[in-house]
């Protein structure tokens, strides 16, 4: 059985994951914690590293805008610090080359044309959490060609970022995947939107944006707060995994939201682009493939 929600409380909270279901053996290690006191207690956050300028900045900006209408902010959620099914189903979805190519790899103009080649090409994931999804797609892009200029940012609350840092870091793929606050409430989202594609540019937009169980509240606010966030993006594409039994009416409320914006196809376990061994007897997940609908204007 793929699922961790069955795996004991150890394995979920105190071991550190490693893949081995792949063909070769993984750089990925990822770090997992019960909640953000078992965090802070096991990590020591001011000491897991040396602070970059870049992470200093973020810290300060913590508390720049309190006193700001609090019913904006989305709460850390405690859950935040060990991987989901649904990451691990994200990695394994877009791992497919036919995926690959469609969604993660730049589009090239034709040999000859002006400007041929193409420019870089950026991904960012919403939500990140432990940064599992990223982590393994990356080691995915790695191995295609064409990978030779494709960047991550992985996103999350403030609160959540020690431990997306320290696991970019465990896997040894700084070079590729930077960190970044991005709150969803319009308090802070233009201003973390401006920081996350500065660490894309000059040369990338955000292309695609990715997430893993997302819709877990039945708070729709958050919900409309992600979707909004989705399509200040501006990315082409958008590529989301949930598990529907969490919450489903909140996966409902943001297919809804995301209609005047995308495209958006179902895709779920009887699709023959579904991860083999991710299939079972349950229609639990589902993923969305949501393709913007100006694109190509």
């Amino acid at each position: 059985m793929w699922r961790r929600s069955f795996l004991s409380y150890k394995e979920k909270y105190e071991q550190t994951f490693v893949p081995e279901t792949r063909d070769e053996k993984s750089r990925v290690r990822i770090d997992q914690c019960s909640s953000l006191s078992e965090l802070k207690k096991r990590f020591g956050i001011s000491t897991t590293a040396t602070t970059t300028a870049e992470e200093e900045e973020e810290d300060d900006d913590e508390d720049d805008d309190r006193g700001s209408n609090e019913d904006d902010r989305d709460p850390v959620p405690e859950t935040g610090f060990t991987i989901w099914d649904a990451s691990l189903l994200l990695a394994a979805y877009l791992e497919r080359k036919e995926k690959m190519e469609a969604f993660l790899l730049p589009a090239r103009a034709p040999a000859g044309a002006p400007n041929s080649g193409s420019r870089g090409f950026g991904v960012v994931e919403l939500g990140a959490g432990t940064g599992a999804g990223t982590l393994l797609l990356v080691e995915s892009v790695e191995k295609m060609k064409g990978n030779d200029d494709v960047r991550f940012v992985v996103t999350d609350l403030g609160a959540c970022l020690h431990l997306l840092r320290h696991n970019v870091r465990e896997s040894r793929m700084s070079s590729v995947v930077s960190v970044a606050r991005l709150e969803w409430g319009a308090t802070r989202r233009e201003k973390d939107l401006e920081r996350v594609k500065n660490l894309l540019s000059p040369s990338r937009n955000i292309d695609l944006v990715i997430g893993a169980d997302l819709c877990y509240t039945s708070n729709e606010d958050v919900i409309k707060n992600l979707a909004a966030t989705v399509k200040m993006c501006g990315s082409r594409a958008c590529v989301m995994a949930f598990c529907r039994e969490h919450n489903p009416k909140a996966v409902d409320l943001f297919e809804t939201l995301s209609e005047d914006t995308f495209e958006v196809k179902k895709v779920t376990n009887s699709d023959p682009s579904w991860p083999e061994h991710m299939r079972d007897d349950s229609d639990d997940f589902v993923i969305f493939e949501m393709t913007r609908r100006d694109a190509s204007t």
